[in-house]
């Protein structure tokens, strides 16, 4: 049975804890910011009723991001995105609103977190000298992604009752939009001119790969990840069924190996990344 009990001059909502099991746990929340006693315990009671209890106890962000990634990446990402999105949610996630308790994140707090991140400097690439390049913030690409694995995240934190789901506090109408640029591309002139000259220059291996990404319309990895079984020479057919990638370590432990076709052998010693062949995400 929940109750109100007051020590010294706090009141204190005080029930059994239903998610620990076997010896009995009671919990004292304090009731703060002059709730109304008696209010918090008429709440309680319906959510008891309802089955909609949350985990007391203190469940940071930082801890709770630490569980998304370890229980839901690990599952459904493979090793890129994991790797990419383990960097964003430290960098991005953790570092600003890591220290909150989950349950206290607002909607208002996602939306100044976002206004953060709208004007946040990345660091430009090393020997990079033009203004453009020092003064550039995190892409709305990015900052979409980031979004995206806040909602997911605080999804789950409702899935493992750690806040309410009438608290989730990412909506989706705040998703930032994307902002579209025009990239600089090649001509079918310049892409002519450059193939000549790789010829010209006896570059036949390097003109052949550029011929074959155009012509398949391949990413980079897949070119690289091309090997003798995947040519049938007497059809002509190319099967594209290996890429080429660059992951950390702590990645490779910890995805499953489903995907793994190889791991290259380390060129520099105490390497924190391995160079990989896996089957292609299409």
């Amino acid at each position: 049975m929940a109750s109100i009990q007051k020590k010294r001059k706090t009141s204190y909502l005080v029930y059994d804890n239903p998610f620990e099991k076997g010896k009995r746990s009671q919990v004292w929340e304090p009731i703060l910011d002059g709730r109304d006693p008696d209010l918090v315990l008429a709440e309680f009671r319906v959510k008891e009723k309802k089955g909609r209890l949350t985990i007391p106890g203190k469940i940071t962000v930082e801890k709770l991001a630490h569980e998304f990634v370890t229980s839901y990446g690990v599952k459904h990402w493979g090793y890129s995105t994991y790797t990419t999105n383990e960097v964003l949610i430290e960098n991005h996630i953790v570092s600003e609103i890591g220290h909150m308790l989950a349950r206290d994140v607002t909607a208002f707090h996602i939306e100044k977190l976002m206004k953060r991140l709208s004007e946040k400097k990345i660091i430009p690439p090393k020997g990079s000298k033009t203004e453009e390049q020092k003064l550039r913030t995190l892409s709305s690409s990015t900052r979409r992604i980031i979004f995206d694995l806040l909602k997911k995240m605080f999804d789950y934190a409702v899935k493992w009752r750690i806040i309410d789901s009438e608290c989730h506090p990412v909506a989706d109408e705040d998703r930032p939009e994307k902002v579209c640029k025009k990239r600089a591309a090649w001509s079918g002139r310049e892409c002519r001119l450059a193939m000549q000259k790789m010829k010209l220059d006896g570059k036949h291996l390097l003109h052949t790969i550029f011929h074959t990404i155009f012509a398949c319309s391949l990413r980079n990895g897949e070119a690289m990840g091309i090997t003798l079984d995947c040519i049938d020479f007497q059809t002509g057919r190319l099967t594209i069924n290996k890429t080429l990638q660059r992951v950390t370590k702590k990645t490779l432990e910890r995805i499953p190996p489903e995907d793994l076709i190889y791991v290259f052998p380390d060129k520099i010693e105490n390497s924190k990344t391995s160079l990989i062949l896996k089957t292609p995400k299409t």
